[in-house]
C-alpha cells in the first residue's frame, strides 16, 4: 500500500507521532530511490444529530460516526478547529461536532460516509429512506466530489457455528441499499477497513488496553466488547474480499490520489510583546537587541555597575547561543508573564527548576531565582545550537495564582488565540506488568513479588528482565501460561 490514514475516534493525538514516523520511513525511502509514502491525516468524528450546543439527552445524542481526512494543508489546519471544537463546545459524553462546522471549514476536506454507528447507516438500519436521502443530499451539496460512500465488510464470522454473523448480514444490507443511492445521486463509493489494533497477534494487548480504559476484567470484557477481526489486513484480502465491487477499491485510490503531501511541522509561535522602536525595525532584529539591553541591564543591578568578566563572558555566550535559534522573543514573552504576574498581579512565583536553572539570561531576567555562576549550572544542558526545539521552561505558581495568571494570558492575547497543552503517559515496565495480572485477575503472591522488582527498574522492558533475569523468569512461569503468553 502506497500510503495509510490515521481515523482516531474523536482526536487527533496520535497525529504528529504518526507523521514523524512516516517521516523518518521516507527519508530512509527517498535514499534508496524509492517513492515516499503517503501519510493521510484523519479523523472519526462524532456528528451531534442538531447544534454541538444542544445537551439534550435524546436518539443518537452522542452522535453520529463520520469519517473525514484533510486532503491538504488548509485540510489539516480546518479539521484541527473542527476536532477542537467539538472538545470545547460540544463535548457531550463525547467530542461532539455539527453540520454548521463542517459546513464552515469544509475546505480540503474529504468526507466517507462512516460504517456502524454513522448518519447513513442508522437510517438504512432503522428503514429511514427520506431520512437517508437527505443526509446524502447534505453532505454532497456540502463537500461535493469529495464525499464517499463507505462500504464496509467485516469478518465477523460467529465462530461457535462458523456462519456470518448478524453483524456482517447487517451490513451486507445497508451495502446493497448504499450501491443503489450511490447510482441513484452520483455518489462514489469506497471500500474500508474498520481497523483497530495493526496485526491479529496484536489483540491481546489491545484487548488489555479496553479493559484497563474500562475498568472490566478479561472475563467480562469477552462477553461483549471484543473485536476479534479488526486488524490492518492486505491489500490482496480487500481486493478479494470487495472483488464484485471493483470501483469500490479503485476509489481507494482516487481518494489517495487527492490527498497532497504536506508538512504539518512549523516554527514556534510566540506571542509579540511591546519592543521600543528605538531597537531595530524588524521584529527578529529588535527582538535580539531588546533582550540583550535588558540581560546585562539587570545584571548590572544583581552584580554591580561594573560586571565581573565571568558574568559578561557567559551572558554573551548565551545571547550568541539563544539568537542563533531565534529564541529571543520566547524569552522576552516568559520574562513579561513572570514580571506581571509578581508585580501586577500579586502571585507567588517558583524560583526554578529543571535545565532552565542553568541560564544566567533567564537568573537576569528574572525568570528564575537561582545563580548559574554561582551553582556553576551548564548552560548547555538548557539550550545549545544542536538543539532542534525550543527548550521547555517550567514555571510554578501559586494555586490561585495560576487561575489569575491564566485569565490575563486570555484578556491579553484572546481567548481563541490560548490553549491548554495534553501531555501523554506510556506504561512503566511496573505498570503494563500489574495491568496485564489485574484484567486476567492473576493476584498471587508470586505476581506481587514480580511488581516490587519490576518497580525497582522501571526502564528496563518485559522481555529484558524474561531474557535475562533468571528469577523473574522463573517466577513469572510460575504464575500460568496465559500471564506469560500475554507478556511475550
Amino acid at each position: 500500500m502506497p500510503g495509510v490514514a490515521i481515523t482516531d475516534n474523536g482526536n487527533m493525538f496520535g497525529v504528529m507521532e504518526f507523521f514523524d514516523y512516516v517521516s523518518r520511513v521516507n527519508n530512509d525511502r527517498r535514499q534508496k530511490g524509492k517513492k515516499p509514502f503517503k501519510p493521510i491525516i484523519g479523523c472519526e468524528l462524532y456528528v451531534a444529530p442538531g447544534a454541538k450546543e444542544d445537551k439534550k439527552l435524546g436518539k443518537h445524542c452522542k452522535g453520529y460516526r463520520l469519517t473525514v481526512l484533510a486532503k491538504n494543508y488548509q485540510g489539516y489546519r480546518n479539521l484541527i478547529k473542527i476536532v477542537s471544537n467539538s472538545w470545547t463546545d460540544g463535548f457531550y459524553m463525547r467530542p461532539r461536532t455539527d453540520h454548521h462546522d463542517l459546513e464552515k471549514y469544509h475546505e480540503g476536506i474529504i468526507v466517507l460516509s462512516g460504517g456502524v454507528g454513522s448518519e447513513v447507516y442508522s437510517h438504512v438500519v432503522s428503514d429511514d429512506i427520506a431520512g437517508l436521502d437527505a443526509t446524502i443530499k447534505w453532505y454532497k451539496q456540502t463537500f461535493g466530489m469529495d464525499y464517499y460512500l463507505e462500504l464496509l465488510r467485516c469478518a465477523d464470522f460467529d465462530l461457535t457455528r462458523d456462519t456470518p454473523s448478524d453483524l456482517m448480514l447487517e451490513q451486507q444490507r445497508v451495502n446493497a441499499v448504499l450501491m443503489q443511492k450511490a447510482k441513484e445521486s452520483g455518489v462514489k463509493v469506497v471500500a474500508t477497513n474498520d481497523v483497530h489494533y495493526v496485526a491479529p497477534e496484536d489483540l491481546a494487548a489491545y484487548n488489555i488496553q479496553k479493559c484497563y480504559a474500562t475498568g472490566k476484567t478479561m472475563d467480562e470484557f469477552a462477553k461483549t466488547d471484543i473485536l476479534q477481526f479488526r486488524w490492518l489486513t492486505s491489500r490482496k484480502h480487500m481486493c478479494e474480499l470487495f472483488s464484485d465491487i471493483p470501483e469500490a477499491i479503485a476509489n481507494t485510490m482516487d481518494i489517495y490520489n487527492k490527498v497532497e503531501f504536506y508538512d504539518i511541522r512549523h516554527a514556534p509561535m510566540v506571542p509579540a510583546i511591546y519592543i521600543p522602536d528605538s531597537f531595530g525595525n524588524e521584529r527578529r532584529e529588535k527582538e535580539d537587541n531588546y533582550l540583550e539591553h535588558l540581560s546585562f541591564a539587570k545584571a548590572k543591578q544583581i552584580y554591580g555597575e561594573l560586571l565581573p568578566e565571568d558574568v559578561t563572558e557567559r551572558l554573551k555566550f548565551e545571547l550568541k547561543i539563544i539568537k542563533q535559534k531565534g529564541a529571543s522573543g520566547y524569552f522576552l514573552f516568559l520574562q513579561d508573564v513572570i514580571n506581571t504576574a509578581q508585580s501586577e498581579l500579586g502571585v507567588w512565583v517558583g524560583p526554578g527548576r529543571g535545565s532552565a536553572a542553568g541560564s544566567l539570561v533567564c537568573y537576569c531576567l528574572g525568570i528564575t531565582k537561582i545563580d548559574p555562576l554561582k551553582h556553576d549550572l551548564l548552560f548547555e544542558r538548557f539550550l545549545s545550537i544542536d538543539r532542534v526545539t525550543l527548550p521547555d521552561i517550567d514555571i510554578d505558581f501559586d494555586d490561585e495564582g495560576r487561575e489569575r495568571v491564566l485569565e490575563w494570558l486570555q484578556q491579553k492575547y484572546g481567548k481563541e488565540c490560548c490553549a491548554h497543552v495534553v501531555s501523554f503517559r506510556a506504561f512503566s515496565t511496573a505498570n503494563a506488568f500489574n495491568t496485564v495480572a489485574r484484567v486476567n485477575q492473576v493476584h498471587t503472591p508470586e505476581t506481587l513479588a514480580i511488581k516490587e522488582i519490576l518497580s525497582g527498574y522501571s526502564w528496563r522492558s518485559i522481555k529484558n528482565y524474561i531474557k535475562y533475569e533468571p528469577e523473574i523468569r522463573k517466577a513469572i512461569r510460575k504464575v500460568g501460561n496465559p500471564l506469560l503468553i500475554l507478556l511475550y
